[in-house]
C-alpha cells in the first residue's frame, strides 16, 4: 500500500446528508467523488440504481432489503440524528468514532475514478477497501433489531454481511477494487421482517491503494462470496463461546465458567473432540455434543417437525421463550447443518496436522479449537486437564503432592506439545495476527515445597504466556525476586490481564455491562500491558 482515505472523514466529510426517496435518484451528491445517497424500498429494491448514471450499474438488493419504511437521514463520523457512531457489539464506549450511519435502508455510491483523481493523484492501481460494520448504539434501538450490510462494485455484490443484531459482534470485511472498476457501493439494510427501523453504522472504512496486482486468491469474486457466505453462515449457527473437552468441576462444577447473569445465551457449549488419549481421573459426564440425527430421523422429517413446532408455537402457552427458545434454535440450526458438524470433525484434518498435535485429548481439544475459531467462534477455551480435581489426585495442576514427578512424566508433555503444534499451526496458516492465545491458569503455586512433595496454592507470583493477537513475539514482561515469591519488576494483576485480552480483542476496557438490577459495571479497573507490536 502507498496511500489509504478515509472514505467518511475525507472523501464524503463529517455531516449529515440528505438521502433523497425510496427508489428515487435524487438523493444526495457532491457532484465528484460521491455519485449518490440513496434509500432503497421493498418495491424498488430490484431496480434500484446505484448511481445517477443512466448507464450506470443497477445493483440488486432483492435478498437482502426488508420493510419499506425507513427515518432519519445520512451521518458521516456521526450518526444520522448527531449521536456517536459506537457498536456494543465490539465493546466500545459511547465515543465519537469515524464512520457513516443512518436508518435502513440505504446506499452511498462513490466514483472511484473521481476519488483517484482528487485524493491518489491520478496514479494507476488496484484498490482494497475495508472497514466493519454492526447495529449502531443508539439508546432506542432494541437488542433484538438487526441488521444486514454489503458492499457493491459496479453493481456486483461483492461482500455480504450474516444477519447482525445489536450486541452481536460487528461484520468484517476486505474487498478489492480492479483499478477498471468505476463505482464502489455501501449498502445498510434492515434485516429479515424487521420493524425497528435499525440504526447501522459502518466502521473505519478505508479505500487503500495497492502496490501490484490483486491476490491472487480473491481474483474469482464469485467464489469469494460464496466462500464468505458460507463461513458467516456456519458461525452464526455456532455457539458464541466453547469449552473443550468438559466443565471444570470440584465437588460439583465450579463457578465462573458460565454467563451468570447475562443469561443462558452466553453459556459456552462443552464439547468433546471424541478422541484422543483421556487424562487420569474423572470427569463430568457433560461434554459430549452429539450432531448426528437419531436412529430413523431424517433431514426431511426434522424440518417437517421444526415448522409444525415454530406454527404451534405462535399461540401460548406451547412456547418456553427467552433463553430456552435461543438455545433450541441454535442446536436445531446446528443439527441441519453439514458445514456446522464439519467445524467440530478434526478428522478432516490431515494426519499430519493430528499428529503434531498428538494423539492426546489436550492436543485434539486445541486441534479442535483451531477449527472452531476459523468457523466464527470467537471465544474457545480448551482446558488441559482431567475435569475434576479429584482431590488433588489424576492429572491436574492441583499438585499439593508428588509435583515433580506428575509435572513430568503426565502434564507437560501434552502441554508443551499441543502449545508449539497450535501456535506453528497459526502461524503457517497465517491467522497469529487476528487469533489470541492465551495460556494462563487462576493462580500459581508456592515456591516452598511441603512435606508431601508437593506445592500449594500461591496468588502472589505466577506466569502467563501470551501469542498472537498483536502481542510482540520473544519478550518477558516483568521479572519475580529470586525466590519466586513476588514481582521484582513490572508487577501486574488479574485485572491487568483481563485489560490486556480486552484490548487485543478490539474491546475497550472501561466498557461496561449492567446486571439484572440496572447496574453497571465496567469490565475491568486494569490497564492493557505494554506488550503489542
Amino acid at each position: 500500500m502507498i496511500a489509504t482515505v478515509s472514505l467518511s472523514s475525507q472523501v464524503l466529510g463529517k455531516g449529515r446528508f440528505a438521502s433523497g426517496s425510496f427508489g428515487k435518484q435524487n438523493g444526495y451528491s457532491n457532484k465528484g467523488t460521491v455519485e449518490l445517497i440513496g434509500m432503497i424500498s421493498a418495491a424498488q429494491r430490484s431496480r434500484s440504481a446505484l448511481t445517477r448514471q443512466t448507464d450506470g450499474p443497477v445493483g440488486d438488493f432483492s435478498q437482502s432489503v426488508a420493510g419499506d419504511s425507513t427515518a432519519g437521514d445520512w451521518g458521516s463520523d456521526t450518526h444520522g440524528r448527531g449521536g456517536n457512531l459506537y457498536l456494543p457489539g465490539n465493546g466500545e464506549a459511547n465515543e465519537p468514532h469515524v464512520g457513516f450511519g443512518c436508518h435502513a435502508n440505504k446506499f452511498i455510491t462513490f466514483d472511484v475514478k473521481a476519488i483517484r483523481a482528487k485524493h491518489f493523484g491520478g496514479k494507476s492501481g488496484h484498490f482494497s477497501v475495508t472497514g466493519f460494520v454492526g447495529v449502531n448504539g443508539a439508546p432506542s434501538v432494541p437488542p433484538v433489531a438487526a441488521i444486514q450490510a454489503g458492499v457493491w462494485v459496479d453493481g456486483k455484490r461483492r461482500n455480504i454481511s450474516r444477519h447482525i443484531k445489536r450486541d452481536d459482534r460487528p461484520h468484517t470485511f476486505k474487498v478489492y477494487v480492479s483499478d477498471k472498476s468505476r463505482y464502489l457501493t455501501l449498502a445498510m439494510l434492515n434485516g429479515p421482517q424487521s420493524t425497528h427501523f435499525d440504526d447501522i453504522a459502518f466502521r473505519d472504512v478505508n479505500l487503500s491503494l495497492l502496490t501490484g496486482d490483486i491476490p491472487i486468491e480473491v481474483e474469482e469474486v464469485e467464489e469469494v462470496v460464496a466462500e464468505t457466505q458460507m463461513n458467516e453462515e456456519v458461525a452464526a449457527a455456532l455457539p458464541r463461546a466453547i469449552s473443550i473437552p468438559y466443565p471444570l468441576a470440584d465437588r460439583g462444577l465450579l463457578y465462573g465458567q458460565y454467563g451468570g447473569f447475562l443469561g443462558a445465551e452466553f453459556d459456552p457449549a462443552f464439547v468433546r473432540p471424541g478422541r484422543g488419549n483421556l487424562w487420569k481421573g474423572i470427569s463430568p459426564n457433560s461434554g459430549r455434543v452429539d450432531l448426528r440425527l437419531s436412529q430413523g430421523m431424517t433431514r426431511s422429517r426434522f424440518t417437517k417437525r421444526r415448522t409444525l413446532l415454530n406454527a404451534l408455537e405462535q399461540n401460548p402457552p406451547y412456547g418456553y421463550g427467552g433463553d430456552v427458545d435461543a438455545k433450541r434454535e441454535q442446536a436445531m440450526n446446528m443439527l441441519m447443518s453439514p458445514a456446522v458438524r464439519a467445524a467440530f470433525d478434526v478428522r478432516q484434518e490431515s494426519s499430519k496436522t493430528r499428529q503434531a498435535y498428538g494423539d492426546h485429548i489436550c492436543g485434539q481439544s486445541a486441534l479442535m479449537a483451531r477449527r472452531l475459531v476459523e468457523s466464527g467462534v470467537p471465544l474457545v477455551t480448551v482446558n488441559c486437564s482431567v475435569g475434576d480435581l479429584n482431590g488433588a489426585r489424576g492429572d491436574n495442576w492441583d499438585t499439593h503432592g508428588n509435583n515433580f514427578n506428575r509435572l513430568k512424566n503426565d502434564m507437560l508433555p501434552p502441554l508443551d506439545r499441543t502449545a508449539s503444534a497450535l501456535l506453528t499451526d497459526l502461524q503457517q496458516r497465517g491467522r497469529m495476527d487476528d487469533v489470541l492465545v492465551v495460556i494462563l491458569t487462576e493462580f500459581g503455586r508456592t515456591p516452598r515445597i511441603n512435606k508431601a512433595a508437593g506445592r500449594d496454592h500461591f496468588p502472589n507470583c505466577y506466569s502467563v504466556a501470551f501469542a498472537g493477537g498483536g502481542i510482540r513475539g520473544g519478550q518477558v514482561y516483568g521479572s519475580s525476586n529470586k525466590t519466586g515469591s513476588a514481582p521484582a519488576e513490572d508487577p501486574c494483576g488479574p485485572n491487568d490481564l483481563h485489560a490486556t485480552i480486552f484490548h487485543a480483542l478490539g474491546i475497550h476496557p472501561r466498557f461496561e455491562v449492567h446486571d439484572l438490577d440496572d447496574r453497571p459495571f465496567p469490565l475491568t479497573d486494569g490497564k492493557p500491558l505494554p506488550i503489542f507490536g
